[in-house]
């Protein structure tokens, strides 16, 4: 039929429509157009009116499938009508005499699903659809053991079905076995025999065969899986018309998983699968506006896809829901709702939430702090396996948060913590284990805990392992290692360890390189080290970088961040570096006397100043 097949293409639901309304004009009597137009209000919005009288008007056509799609209608609802158990298995019977014998297993999951449920009756209908030979009843049966839905459900004979179906030629229910098989599903389940069926059904071009072989490949669980041979799976899942594919493969371009990552193909996939109710893709496609990778990416779009995912029973898009009120990303951060998001998912899939309800309770977001809760919260996250919530409950116990200082606790809990791969949580452990605090000091033990943490992206955890090494405290003292350790904890924005590593630069305890010790001191002042700020004014960086006008405002940035190197230390300044200096106070308003060159008084009660700033 002219233009049949267009409503079946992915586009998007007011181009169908058009094309739809366009064709009924140009062919008034093929009736079968105005099923499709109802189509495509229905995928656009299925409480649209019209969806009904479009499909009543398109049955003319095809009246057994319309009366079946009608019957879909009256059973869940859509086109604003009220949902009518009755009404629906009128529709289905219609179809069945109208010639489409399908309709029956519509009848049947009909009173699987009603409230309440009439067992018997469906029983009844599947058992007329397995003598009539329908090749789709015992999939159908399969699927409500699969799925639960029957009050003797197994996975057994979920099995059992599915194979009776696969032997009849039935390439979905071949799918099916394999798909068991791989998840475990099936009472001796066998890797083997899962990839056996899913290639037979994705051969078959059936489309969620070739996801779920696909995912076999993406988890590495063969010899020989390859991304690239997932990419291809998902693709042809996809152009078979399997949204879920289709958002894999949105996914793997936004990972990098494909050999040329092309995050526009990535938005265009996950947006698509999002929009057909593919809940996980639009959480996915919320991480890339969170993470602004895209141009035109906002916190406001995130917080909209990750509200979506919510309401469509994805855990992890309801945790980042409230994460993004918590961390104030939302438009109007709302506490309350961050609270309500966060506490609901804390459990074993979504543990890290637990964490961020206690921070709402110890950081005063929700009203006056409530450590006691927060503590319980934290208890729970760690006893969940979350290392964050270990640390921080290690964190409260350290500084006596809950009462009195409780080292030897808080010990404990950063131990927990560096188990479960926090990082953080090793570098406080490898501190109190270098300290002698709440134990015995031990600095290789202290040296594990540090690697660990480093190893885990603790960028604290690097650098204090490269003081280790610097002094030759529980490891063989090794300058290099100690260079290369504290530059990786400067990549991390500590500004101290950037100071560390310029700092061997300028001793010679590895090669000199006044370029690359310009760059660290400036990076490590901008992280607020006050040594390295006074440093780059006041030391080998003065004639190699640093330009007249900035010396005076390194050396007042040193005492805003709490180095009295300059107060003690001004009256050895030459008298150009002493006017450049009371210019930047002056700057900064600190001062208010003559740009002479002259310390006196005024400029010493000026540097006061800016320190206590």
């Amino acid at each position: 039929m002219p233009g049949g097949s267009i409503a079946y293409d992915a586009i998007e639901p007011e181009r169908a429509l058009a094309a739809c309304q366009q064709a009924i004009l140009d062919y008034p009597e093929e009736w079968f157009f105005y099923f499709l137009a109802g189509r495509a209000i229905w995928v656009g919005d299925d409480d649209d009116p019209r969806i009904r009288r479009y499909m009543e008007l398109g049955g003319r056509a095809d009246p057994a499938f319309a009366y079946e799609r009608l019957g879909v209608i009256a059973e869940h609802g859509y086109g604003g009508m009220e949902a009518s158990v009755s009404e629906a298995a009128e529709f289905y019977q219609k179809s069945m005499e109208a010639g489409y014998q399908s309709a029956i297993l519509s009848l049947a999951s009909l009173y699987v699903d009603a409230t309440p449920p009439n067992y018997d009756l469906a029983m009844d209908y599947y058992d007329q659809a397995l003598a009539m030979g329908l090749r789709s009843a015992p999939n159908a049966l399969g699927k409500l053991h699969l799925d639960g839905k029957l009050p003797d459900s197994s996975d057994a004979e979920a099995l059992r079905y599915f194979t009776m179906g696969c032997d009849n030629g039935y390439m979905t229910s071949c799918g099916n076995l394999g798909w068991m098989h791989s998840n475990d599903r099936a009472p001796e389940s066998d890797l083997a025999t899962a990839i056996d069926y899913l290639t037979m059904a994705c051969d078959a071009d059936e489309g969620f065969a070739c996801r779920s072989l696909a995912h076999v490949h993406i988890n590495k669980r063969i010899d020989g899986a390859s991304d690239a041979e997932a990419l291809r799976l998902f693709t042809k899942g996809c152009d078979l018309g399997d949204t879920n594919a289709c958002g894999n493969v949105g996914w793997m371009h936004s990972r990098g998983r494909v050999e040329n990552p092309d995050l526009q193909v990535a938005v265009a996939k996950l947006s698509r699968a999002c929009e057909l109710d593919e809940t996980w893709a639009c959480r996915s496609l919320g991480y890339i506006h969170k993470n602004k990778r895209i141009d035109g990416a906002s916190d406001a779009e995130a917080l909209r896809l990750f509200a979506r995912a919510c309401a469509g029973g994805d855990e992890n898009g309801c945790g980042m829901e409230g994460w993004m009120h918590k961390a104030g990303r939302a438009p109007e951060p709302d506490m309350q709702l961050a609270l309500a998001r966060l506490s609901a998912t804390c459990g074993p899939e979504e543990a890290w939430t637990c964490s961020n309800v206690g921070n709402l309770y110890q950081d005063g977001s929700l009203g006056t702090p409530d450590f006691e809760t927060a503590a319980e919260w934290y208890e729970k996250g760690c006893g969940l396996s979350d290392g964050r919530s270990c640390g921080w409950l290690g964190e409260m116990l350290e500084y006596g948060t809950l009462g009195e200082e409780d080292f030897e606790g808080a010990l404990t809990y950063f131990t927990r913590g560096c188990a479960l791969e926090n990082g953080w949580s090793c570098a406080r452990a490898g501190w109190f284990h270098a300290e002698g605090a709440g134990t015995a000091e031990n600095h290789e033990l202290a040296a594990e805990f540090f690697q660990k943490g480093c190893d885990d992206g603790n960028a604290w955890g690097c650098g204090r392992l490269a003081g280790l090494y610097y002094r030759g405290e529980g490891v063989t003292q090794d300058f290099p290692r100690s260079f290369e350790l504290a530059l990786q904890s400067c990549e991390g924005d500590t500004g101290f360890y950037c100071g560390h590593a310029a700092g061997m630069l300028e001793l010679e305890d590895v090669p000199a390189d006044p370029v690359r010790g310009l760059a660290l001191r400036k990076k490590a002042c901008t992280l607020r080290h006050a040594y390295s700020c006074g440093r780059l004014a006041w030391g080998p960086y003065a004639d190699l970088g640093t330009d007249a006008e900035d010396r005076g405002t390194y050396l007042v940035l040193s005492l805003e961040y709490g180095s009295r190197f300059v107060i003690e230390n001004y009256k050895s300044f030459d008298r150009a570096l002493a006017r450049e200096l009371q210019q930047a106070l002056k700057a900064r308003g600190y001062y208010t006397g003559a740009v002479d060159g002259v310390l006196g008084r005024g400029s010493l009660a000026a540097l006061e100043r800016a320190y206590a700033a």
